[in-house]
């Protein structure tokens, strides 16, 4: 990075006749990040994409995307991220992440043509993306949860092509930790274009929310089996309905998302696209007491701990959303075996090592305190994408949604998509309120959703062996729970202890 001169002006005018002005010179030196001084990197290339193209149009502009504010298309040109580990006995810790976005801004409006509706552009993945955001709008409208509450507009970016690079190495005063022959000692730069994701994200400006549902649709080629390969990411709907359940949620969730003890609201705005990579950085041993935060907010650091269970239940309710707004229907993503492996809330069986969603004593001890997790339960090092991983909120919230559904299953007579919606919406809306911001570490807060589900599940059945129901469901899901719920827990601690 070459040195930048900076030309510093001091001007008076008198009477705007004259003027007097002086012109000073000042260099200005940045200091170089390590990896530009870094001399060998070992080189991983992450995805590379093909680009969609944007059509300029003149036509009359689409007038049914219910709810969107407006949609549009930017420039993103390279963001650079450089992370720092440190070593822990015999685990990578990370130390620190710093950032170097290089961001060429060229925000246009996007008209959204109804001849769009086919073809591979910018345009197209607009209006199909776009059309199942309204119909998310719509069914969340149609929905009679105990509370009402009025969304507000989302905007819909369609980015053309991302590309990052990820600088990763172990702290210099650390190398001496690690054996000669180890890996590590090589720092690695990682080249990723961004392809087939898609994220809700929100920016508060002098105290103005703007809520955005951000896609890259650009096609990655030559993948495995996964979202995006049988049929094009914006053209299934599970997809758009997904990022929708985002906005729901956090629409319902303002007490807990706000909460700065929490951190989790800060943590998106600060980070937005760690909704989807929340444990990205977690390496090593994944379990939920390791803890580091991303900043501080009000003099604490937020735990990822926490923050993962938080985020586990964003994607679980998400996933739910979008699962009841399609008719009980992983609506799009049947093929594809990487998502419906772990995320089908209708299915029981959970891809790879874990078998089956389901919150057993081991599995209860895996996520909460590893330590005491039995050998050999834990993905193995060459896991698939298809098993369940504590790298990501999205396993542990495929496991959250499958549950919630069996709660709600029982209290439907007809009409499952809507009962089943203001189900969601009333559970959501009893955790915000009756949350103890106070309570501390994860448990306590997986514990909170878990019932709160079970109790507005119980309130809105009208059958008459609603209790028994909901005991059947509580011992076939829930075992691993019995020494935290007693026999006089409100949730049906009695399901669990029935001898006492």
């Amino acid at each position: 990075m070459k040195p930048q001169s900076t030309s510093l002006f001091t001007c008076m005018a008198i009477l705007l006749m004259a003027s007097s002005c002086t012109k000073t010179k000042k260099e200005v030196v940045n200091a170089q990040p390590w990896y530009e001084t870094q001399g060998v990197f070992s080189e991983e290339v992450i995805a590379e994409a093909e680009i969609l193209p944007l059509v300029e149009k003149n036509c009359a502009s689409l007038t049914d995307l219910t709810g969107l504010s407006r949609t549009f298309t930017g420039t993103k040109v390279s963001e650079q991220l450089a992370i720092d580990f440190k070593i822990e006995g015999n685990d990578l810790v990370l130390h620190s992440i710093s950032e170097n976005s290089q961001i060429a801004s060229d925000i246009k409006g996007l008209t959204v043509c109804d001849e769009d509706a086919e073809g591979n552009t910018v345009n197209g993945v607009a209006n199909l993306f776009g059309r199942e955001l309204a119909a998310s709008k719509k069914y969340h409208d149609s929905l009679n949860p105990s509370t009402r509450v009025t969304l507000p507009s989302v905007n819909l970016d369609v980015l053309p092509l991302t590309t990052s690079e990820t600088f990763l190495r172990v702290r210099p005063e650390d190398l001496a930790l690690l054996p000669p022959s180890s890996d590590a000692r090589t720092p690695i730069r990682q080249k990723n274009d961004d392809v087939y994701n898609a994220f809700w994200s929100f920016q508060s400006i002098d105290g103005q929310d703007t809520y955005t549902i951000t896609i890259w649709p650009h096609p990655k080629p030559g993948t495995a089996p996964r979202i995006g390969d049988s049929a094009p990411l914006w053209t299934q709907p599970f997809v758009a309905r997904h990022e929708y359940g985002h906005h729901v949620f956090a629409s319902r969730l303002t007490r807990i998302f706000g909460s700065a003890r929490l951190g989790y609201k800060a943590m998106l705005q600060n980070n937005p696209k760690t909704l989807t990579t929340i444990g990205k950085h977690r390496h090593q041993k994944l379990d939920l007491k390791k803890t580091f935060s991303l900043q501080e907010i009000d003099g604490d650091k937020p735990a990822v701990d926490t923050m993962l269970v938080i985020g586990a239940v964003n994607e679980s309710f998400a996933d739910l959303f979008a699962y009841f707004s399609s008719g009980d229907r992983f609506l799009g993503l049947e093929s594809a075996p990487c998502f419906q492996g772990i995320r089908d809330p209708g299915s029981r069986q959970m891809a790879g090592w874990l078998k089956e969603k389901n919150w057993t004593p081991n599995f209860m001890n895996y996520i909460f305190d590893q330590d005491s997790a039995p050998n050999g339960f834990g993905p193995s090092s060459d896991a698939g994408c298809d098993e369940f991983s504590l790298r990501s909120p999205h396993s542990l919230g495929g496991v959250i949604a499958y549950t919630v559904n069996q709660m709600f299953e029982f209290a439907v007579t007809q009409d499952p998509s809507l009962v089943k919606g203001d189900l969601l919406l009333n559970w959501i809306s009893a955790a915000d309120s009756n949350l103890n911001l106070a309570d501390n570490g994860p448990r306590q807060i997986m514990s909170h959703f878990l019932k709160e589900a079970l109790l507005v599940a119980n309130e809105g059945s009208a059958a008459e062996s609603s209790t028994d129901a909901i005991c059947n469901v509580v011992r076939d899901n829930l075992s691993g729970w019995k020494p935290y719920w007693p026999v006089n827990d409100e949730a049906f601690g009695v399901c669990l202890n029935p001898s006492l």
